[in-house]
């Protein structure tokens, strides 16, 4: 067991008093939560070595971000990790809002630069940012035009060039938590208690903002994103096209995997699309 000051004499109490629950996980990973009497709570992951592995980077990377999980230990196989438990739970009915202000002050905005020339997946890196928009791009494409129940066209590559064009300044990528969704988000006694299950991503802040702000259907029309996106710290300055062609894009992947997952939501994020489409037109 790989340990991050973690006291294995803890062991012990493994003994005494152990409750054990069975927390709600990805589609691979399972999660158990262990209460452990006078030390708290601590949360065993298990999950594809090569994904735990990642996350155990990107928790090592930010470990002084108060929001994230500490991680304890690593299995020497990488078979699962340990960290400390955040209490509470993820949250539907909020003030999505405030929740993306915070989300850029808190997490987004506390981003750093990696020095090495990767981008995307951390597990599965490309030579460049437009490169990785194009996977994505081309995944959500494959989703949308196998569907004979979804009439959407679109020039996506057209969008991720106008992207790539306002990025080319970008030299060195930044590590992402890469699944910021309102669904990693924790909740105790109605206020934010922290940020679970990265997946990392080397790229562009925005990314993740604009992933927030599309991972729920909700108040995906309305013009506050526009100004939470001039909180980004990154860059001086985003022109209003530019924010546009983002959420465009944000919005294009998030049809391909609602089509994937949730496919009840598919018709208010098409909906969404042309509204920002027609707001880039004016």
């Amino acid at each position: 067991m790989r340990s991050r000051g973690y006291d294995e004499e803890r062991g012990s109490i493994l003994k005494n008093n152990l409750k054990v629950k069975k927390l709600s996980g990805g589609t691979l990973s399972s999660c158990f939560h262990i209460s452990l009497p006078l030390y708290g709570g601590i949360v065993i992951k298990l999950n594809n070595s090569q994904v735990l592995r990642d996350e155990s980077m990107f928790l090592n990377y930010y470990e002084k971000v108060e929001w994230y999980p500490k991680l304890l230990a690593i299995s020497s196989d990488d078979s699962f990790i340990i960290y400390k438990y955040i209490e509470g739970r993820t949250k539907n009915n909020l003030n999505k809002e405030y929740l993306l202000k915070f989300l850029v002050n808190n997490i987004v905005n506390k981003y750093q630069v990696v020095e090495k020339k990767i981008w995307g997946r951390a597990n599965f890196p490309v030579g460049s940012w437009e490169s990785f928009l194009h996977e994505r791009g081309k995944e959500a494409k494959m989703f949308i035009n196998g569907n004979p129940d979804i009439n959407f066209e679109i020039d996506i590559d057209n969008i991720i060039e106008k992207i790539a064009l306002s990025n080319i300044k970008s030299e060195k990528p930044y590590l992402l938590h890469g699944d910021l969704g309102i669904y990693n988000v924790i909740f105790y006694e109605d206020k934010i208690n922290g940020i679970i299950d990265p997946m990392p991503i080397y790229g562009v802040p925005i990314y993740d903002l604009i992933f927030a702000y599309l991972s729920t259907p909700e108040e995906i029309k309305d013009l506050y994103i526009l100004d939470i996106i001039d909180l980004l710290n990154y860059k001086k300055v985003f022109s209003c096209e530019y924010k546009i062609h983002e959420i465009l894009f944000g919005i294009i992947v998030r049809i391909g995997r609602c089509l994937k997952h949730h496919s009840n939501d598919v018709q208010a994020y098409i909906s969404a699309f042309y509204f920002w489409q027609d707001k880039l037109k004016k």
